[in-house]
């Protein structure tokens, strides 16, 4: 797996990353998750960072086909999945939902 582009929130005020998976060196696929920064309610830790948002406010999306940068919409859901918590560093999820809390000041 690769990041195509890193967690970011847009001037709109969407929270995105999109990743891809390789199956090999010449094949791939993309999956990008979405959400309005204002949707998101709070974080969990299960055996990943998760934000938990409202109304299934997270949007999924995947390549139209391996091998395309062309990405559709499959689904929306109610997780955004932030990743695995590093081996030498776990941050408490008091301390993300108090970063989420900071970011969505600036979003209405």
């Amino acid at each position: 797996m690769s990041v195509d582009s890193p967690f970011a929130v847009s001037a709109t005020g969407v929270l995105s990353v999109t990743v891809r998976y390789h199956a090999s060196l010449d094949s791939f696929f993309c999956v990008r998750l979405s959400c309005p920064v204002v949707a998101l309610t709070h974080a969990v830790l299960d055996e990943y960072y998760i934000f938990e948002s409202a109304d299934s406010a997270v949007s999924l999306y995947t390549s139209a086909r391996w091998n395309t940068d062309s990405l559709v919409q499959v689904e929306r859901r109610d997780l955004f999945h932030i990743g695995a918590p590093l081996r030498y560093r776990r941050f408490s999820v008091s301390v993300l939902d108090s970063l989420l809390g900071e970011v969505k000041k600036y979003y209405h």
